[in-house]
């Protein structure tokens, strides 16, 4: 017989499983509502990161600008001889002189300024206008070309001289600001980051060993300051890089490391100019040694600088340095490359012992030496093979009944004819010219980026087939205002162009 189950429990049953839904619906809800939150929350704090790097970009803006100065420079107008006649003057008038622009940064409250030195450049007159407007006028405590530094003096009270970092402490990836006068917008503020490190042979100076941005940078950016996150100023902004000649931001950027341009202050605050440190030795980049030397070395470190020759009776010699020695460490500081290791001796002190970590022979040994004088120095580059050398410095032609006719300064090579031997050596597969063996640090052929390895084919248009037709090259260009090499390098022809 079937029981009928009383309505009441079906009822009951009924609104129990409404109720279980509901709650379960409610809580499946609440759980998903939760998940969003912690989702939302999680952004907020992403946001009130973002927001507090904001403030700090907008804090380091704000307590450096008092510290950026605009710099213009006026050059007189060169005088003709018909400029000065009235005739000349009642049509055209007065010629007018030529203007410059650029930045500055405040670095001692005395008035100190460093900037540029194409900023400043043939200006007769220089003025410098600050952040609160006031305007004064500048003298030039000294120059320094081989950096593209300058330090001016202007008589002010109430400057506000800008914190100086330590440059190496810079790794490529950090944030970075520039502050300056881009087109003539002053206190233009501009941020990014650092792309590289101990950039060189970009063609600006004598001796480089740049930081790379890619800082928006812009004509009348040069001198200004870049500046880290802790509102230091870590480096000077110098150039750009372009594609083109309308000389516009490319998105590449070079500033000097603020501690290179340190030590050049302190020398010009000093003397008014500097006077280079030398230590007598032949340097080349790890890279541009011929294949197979390091390897058999041993050495297994990136970097460094490697001695391919040692001045005789130099610094270097006395000290104990030998050649095929590379140099890895200066003062506690790792040696990169031939560039920040030459600049980081020219602007030591003269007479300064300076300790260095060099790799010899499958080890580590450390040696002391005692930098000279580049001014003072007989610097006379050597050829690597034991033969007497054909060129030492570029010859002097005699003539009877007249004085010798001099030439301007030392090129700084030591070269070699290039033999069945040498060719195979090294690899080399041009036909004629002279095999660079040695290129002596801070010389004239260094600074104009003649590389060990390189082949001279040509100076001004007369070919160099042994090394006696290059030293009448190097003669017979002792008295033109230019010296041009044509240089073979990997493969490929390059034209070097320079005043004497």
């Amino acid at each position: 017989m079937n029981r009928r189950i009383p309505w009441s429990t079906v009822i009951l049953v009924a609104v129990a499983a409404f109720c279980a839904a509901v709650v379960l619906y409610e809580n499946l809800g609440t759980a998903a509502d939760r998940a969003e939150k912690i989702e939302r929350d999680k952004l907020l704090v992403d946001i009130a990161k973002m927001e507090d790097i904001s403030k700090a970009f907008v804090a380091v803006a704000s307590a450096l600008k008092p510290s950026v100065v605009s710099i213009t420079t006026i050059s007189k107008p060169v005088n003709f001889p018909f400029t000065n006649d009235p005739r000349f003057k009642r049509f055209y008038g007065r010629i007018p002189g030529k203007e410059g622009a650029g930045s500055g940064v405040i670095v001692s409250e005395d008035g100190y300024i460093l900037t540029n030195n194409h900023v400043v450049r043939g200006g007769d007159m220089i003025n410098v206008k600050l952040a609160d407007k006031r305007e004064f006028k500048a003298s030039v405590v000294g120059t320094d070309a081989k950096t593209d530094l300058a330090l001016l003096k202007i008589n002010a009270e109430g400057l506000i001289p800008a914190p100086l970092g330590d440059s190496d402490s810079l790794r490529p990836g950090q944030w970075v600001i520039a502050i300056g006068k881009p087109f003539g917008l002053e206190q233009t503020v501009t941020a990014g980051i650092v792309s590289a490190l101990h950039r060189s042979k970009v063609g600006v100076a004598d001796y480089e060993n740049f930081i790379q941005t890619d800082v928006s940078l812009n004509p009348g950016s040069s001198g200004g300051p870049l500046i880290n996150l802790k509102g230091k100023v870590v480096g000077l902004n110098t150039a750009i890089a372009t594609a083109t000649r309308s000389d516009r931001y490319q998105g590449i950027g070079f500033a000097i490391p603020m501690n290179l341009a340190k030590r050049v202050m302190d020398k010009l605050k000093a003397e008014g100019r500097v006077r280079r440190a030398y230590m007598g030795v032949f340097i080349a980049d790890i890279d541009d040694v011929p294949d197979g030397v390091i390897e058999a070395s041993g050495f297994k470190e990136g970097g460094g600088a490697y001695i391919t020759d040692i001045v005789p009776d130099g610094p270097a010699e006395k000290a104990g340095f030998k050649k095929g020695d590379i140099v890895i460490e200066l003062n506690g500081k790792k040696v990169a490359t031939k560039d920040q290791f030459r600049n980081l001796i020219s602007t030591s002190e003269i007479g300064e012992e300076v300790t260095m970590k060099v790799f010899r022979g499958g080890s580590e040994l450390t040696l002391k030496v005692t930098l000279a004088s580049l001014e003072d120095a007989d610097i006379l580059p050597r050829r690597l093979t034991p033969q007497p050398p054909k060129i030492l410095t570029p010859p002097q032609p005699r003539r009877k009944h007249s004085t010798t006719t001099r030439v301007r300064k030392p090129i700084g090579v030591g070269i070699d004819d290039i033999t069945p031997g040498l060719a195979k050596k090294t690899g080399i597969s041009v036909g004629g010219g002279v095999y660079v063996g040695d290129v002596l640090a801070g010389s004239f052929a260094e600074d104009r980026g003649i590389k060990v390895g390189d082949v001279i084919l040509e100076v001004n248009g007369r070919k160099t087939g042994n090394s006696d037709k290059f030293a009448l090259a190097i003669r017979m260009a002792a008295s033109a205002k230019s010296i041009s090499f044509m240089i073979a390098r990997k493969g490929s022809t390059l034209q070097i162009h320079s005043a004497w």
